[in-house]
């Protein structure tokens, strides 16, 4: 197989100088911390849900109760302590799903991203 042919290799020519790699790193490392912010915010989000139903359900023998090991996990989760998998969202779907349907019109995915970050057909981002 050519490995000119290879759509999704990896593009960081040694000619890149290293400030630029070192750019491209941060970028991709703040994506994933943001995309787990954003998992940590819906858990909590879910777990207040919860824990209000359980509230308004109270009088109910058959109403779950919600104080378990999990919820408190939850409730004090950061970023920076959460060593729990981040499930794959929707999100992630649909960026694969573009980037898949969009192979045909692109050599590498380098190439689409740039068009990407040049803009549209009037050059406009």
């Amino acid at each position: 197989k050519d490995p000119n042919d290879y759509y999704f290799r990896d593009n960081l020519r040694a000619d890149f100088p290293a400030d630029v790699i070192q750019k491209i790193r941060e970028a991709e490392a703040s994506i994933l911390l943001q995309k787990k912010q954003m998992y940590l915010n819906f858990l909590k989000e879910e777990v207040r849900q919860k824990e209000a139903e359980a509230q308004e359900n109270q009088d109910n023998p058959d109403a779950p109760v919600v104080s378990g090991e999990w919820e408190e996990k939850v409730k004090k989760a950061t970023v920076r302590n959460w060593q729990h998998p981040i499930k794959t969202r929707e999100v992630d779907m649909y960026f694969c799903l573009l980037v898949y349907s969009l192979k045909p019109e692109f050599s590498t995915c380098a190439a689409l991203f740039d068009k990407f970050e040049e803009g549209g057909p009037d050059g406009e981002a």
